[in-house]
């Protein structure tokens, strides 16, 4: 009976402490909204400025329909007034609906330390008979009724679902050609890159219309190369002009044959 009793005990101290968690919660959100109300009726609000921890002076707030919102795991998000508002509260409703379950927790544990099992399920120890009246003709009527409002239930599901299963197709397919818009996206600008390289490492700085056919049918005359000397010690030749221009033939060829 001890241990039972230390445990009920320690269930209700947890029970404080979170029941003094989410009042606190509640209070501060509670604050914020209703200085969210005040801030965003103004451009800027007066305030006193703390300067170290005894001194003030005025100063103004500035962007108050600009709200910096502090959500799990240190992420934070920039909304407006309004919004960070509505999520003040939501916060509110939820740590209300968390302090009703802890109160009702608390009664249980309450009610468990203040009716030991021993005193069974009646704690005045008086047994009670429980009578209840039985028609036999309601009793049918009632099975009756009842089938039929399961029948049309079921009815209702299977139309439903017949009805979700109808648009899941059309959806997966508007995925499936977003995403292949995507991808395309994705390969085109990589091969845009390609491009840029291999245009700088050739060192072609007016790109036009013409330029893009010569290099295509290959009659795009080069200028001879030279070696570049660095530090005079070493000399790195270029990547062969032949090779260059390959591969921006094959680039080229490839943007346009996706067009």
């Amino acid at each position: 009976m001890e241990k039972r009793q230390e445990a009920l005990w320690e269930a209700l101290a947890k029970n404080e402490e979170e029941t003094t968690r989410w009042k606190n919660y509640k209070d501060e959100n509670g604050t914020a909204v209703e200085n969210l109300d005040r801030f965003s009726k103004n451009l800027t609000v007066d305030v006193m400025v703390p300067i170290g921890r005894k001194a003030y002076m005025p100063g103004h707030l500035i962007h108050t329909n600009e709200v910096l919102v502090g959500h799990y795991q240190n992420y934070f998000s920039k909304c407006s007034a309004y919004k960070a508002k509505e999520i003040g509260e939501y916060r509110i409703k939820m740590a209300q609906e968390n302090l009703e379950k802890l109160q009702t927790e608390s009664n249980l544990w309450k009610n468990k330390l203040d009716k030991p099992y021993t005193e069974g399920v009646f704690p005045s120890k008086e047994n009670y008979e429980i009578i209840e009246n039985y028609d036999e003709e309601k009793e049918m009527i009632w099975r009756e009724q009842h089938k039929v409002r399961v029948k049309l239930a079921k009815e209702r599901e299977k139309e439903e679902r017949q009805a979700n299963i109808s648009k899941v197709p059309n959806a997966n397919k508007a995925q499936d050609s977003s995403d292949i818009n995507v991808f395309k996206m994705l390969e085109e600008a990589e091969l845009m890159e390609e491009l840029e390289n291999e245009l700088e490492r050739l060192e072609i700085d007016d790109i036009s219309n013409d330029t893009i056919k010569e290099l295509m049918n290959g009659e795009m005359k080069l200028p001879a190369e030279k070696p570049r000397v660095a530090h005079s010690v070493k000399i790195q030749n270029k990547p062969k002009h032949k090779q260059i221009v390959k591969n921006l033939t094959i680039i080229l060829r490839t943007i346009f044959s996706g067009l």
